[in-house]
This record gives structure tokens, C-alpha cells and sequence, in this order.
């Protein structure tokens, strides 16, 4: 059991996950796995974390340094990104190995604050694939004369992908102090001063900057009515943009003051 010359080879990102799911999946099978076998498995374990680990060091550091262009990361990003329609990662809403070298680079960490509980109608924080969002500048339109405004913005990757891809402003907008505190620490890390996070209700919050605004379903039933009444009366101002993923594409697409522009996979682009 040793890991193959391919799966050293550091653009293998998807090879290693699997490998690492065979690991967990072989271990399982064991009750209590003989020594010699558990020995030589966190061997194998360790030696992929470790080709992990310095790629996504890498790729920071080059971001740091500024070599990685918008452009050029998006073409290097595309060089880890799993086939969707391979291995059973078609689910719009299921992430990959991309995911976790992206988490890497950018720094992003578990939250360390409580989290708090919140009121019905706003819904828990889940990350966006980033497979989706490799595309989604050149699709939106994202340039670096935008504001890009995520509302519920998490543990802030959107943000900072985004800001990355396409040079755009982006600010976050999340409730949630503990995740504000990650994603600021990311964007400090990465040197993005384009790139603010606000631990603030994102219904009375100031959107007065954004030209693009995503929303990854922050809300359901009347909150998000009220949401998209707000982006509507920032739209009679200048024309806006709106991505839309999860299950409030429907509420979005119904909105007759937004016509369809474009897709990103399951991303809805829309204009006001």
C-alpha cells in the first residue's frame, strides 16, 4: 500500500481525495485493524496531506506575490478541478477536492466564536462549490469597476474567489460574528484590501455600493420577499445584477423586474 507515482504528481488533487476516501473506507472494514495495516495507512494518509498542503501553500503564495492574475487563476484552479459529471460528484450542492485545496489557500479555518442560533426564515451558512464560481465573473459580467456583494456570506470564500477571479470590490454581509472573524482573517492573510466582511442582518444592512449581488438561499418564505424587495429598490437607482443558487432560484426567477442573462451550472445570472 504506497502511493502511486501518479498520485504524487501534485495536479492529481482528485486522485488523492479518492485515495483518502479508500483509506477511511478500508479502515471501517476493521473493527480494529492489525498495526501493520493502521501503520502503514496514516503513512499513506500523511504523505498525501502533506503533497496537499504544500500545493495550497503554493498557490498562496503566488497570489501573495501577485503573479496569479485573475485570469491566470482561473486557469490554474480549472487544472484541480474535478470533472462534474465524473465520480459521482454531479450533485449541484456537493463539494470536492477543489474545495479543500481552495480552503487551504485561502486560509479559511473553522470558526472559533459561538455560533449563534437563528430565527426561522434565515438559513444555516453552507459554502458554495467552487467549481461553480470559476466561471461565474466572465458569465456575470464581474469586473474590476464592480461591487460584489454576498449576502450571507459564511466563512467569506465567495467573496475572496470572486474578488480574485475578476478584481471586483466585494464586500461579505453576515450575521454571524464568529464567521465574520474567519473571513476577515483570509482576506488579511491574502493582503485583499478590495475585500471587507460587516457582521451585520443583511435585511437593514447598507447595499448602496453593490452593482452584483449572490444570494446562496440566506433566505426563505417572507424574509426573502423582503430581500429581493430591497435589491428591487436598489435596482431603481442603477442597474444591478443578481446570481441566485439553491432553492431560492424559483422565488428569484419569478421576480418580473429580472430577466435571465446567464447561467453558471446551477448559478442564475439575472439583470435588472
Amino acid at each position: 500500500m504506497e502511493i502511486s507515482p501518479a498520485l504524487s504528481d501534485p495536479l492529481d488533487l482528485v486522485g488523492r481525495a479518492e485515495l483518502l476516501d479508500e483509506l477511511d473506507l478500508l479502515l471501517a472494514g476493521y473493527g480494529s485493524p492489525p498495526d501493520d495495516l493502521r501503520r502503514r495507512a496514516e503513512a499513506l494518509r500523511a504523505r498525501a496531506e502533506v503533497i496537499d498542503a504544500a500545493l495550497a501553500d503554493d498557490l498562496r503564495a503566488r497570489i501573495l506575490a501577485g503573479s496569479l492574475g485573475p485570469a491566470a487563476l482561473r486557469a490554474e484552479l480549472r487544472r484541480y478541478a474535478s470533472d462534474p459529471a465524473e465520480g459521482g460528484r454531479d450533485a449541484d450542492d456537493q463539494y470536492d477536492s477543489l474545495d479543500l485545496l481552495i480552503g487551504r489557500a485561502l486560509g479559511i479555518a473553522a470558526p472559533a466564536g459561538e455560533i449563534a442560533d437563528l430565527p426561522a426564515g434565515m438559513v444555516a451558512y453552507q459554502p458554495t462549490p467552487a467549481r461553480w464560481l470559476l466561471d461565474l465573473p466572465e458569465r456575470a459580467g464581474i469586473t474590476a469597476q464592480d461591487t460584489f456583494v454576498d449576502i450571507g456570506a459564511g466563512l467569506g470564500q465567495v467573496a475572496i474567489l470572486v474578488s480574485l477571479l475578476s478584481g471586483a470590490r466585494a464586500v461579505g454581509v453576515e450575521i454571524q460574528p464568529a464567521y465574520v472573524a474567519v473571513a476577515r482573517r483570509s482576506a488579511d492573510l491574502l493582503g485583499l484590501g478590495r475585500v471587507r466582511f460587516r457582521a451585520e442582518d443583511a435585511l437593514s444592512a447598507d447595499l448602496g455600493a453593490g452593482t452584483v449581488f449572490y444570494l446562496y438561499t440566506p433566505f426563505v418564505g417572507g424574509w426573502l420577499v423582503q430581500m429581493l424587495a430591497r435589491l428591487r429598490r436598489e435596482a431603481q437607482f442603477s442597474p444591478i445584477r443578481v446570481c441566485a443558487y439553491g432553492p431560492c432560484v424559483p422565488a428569484v426567477l419569478a421576480e418580473t423586474w429580472l430577466r435571465q442573462r446567464a447561467r453558471c451550472g446551477p448559478i442564475y445570472v439575472l439583470t435588472s
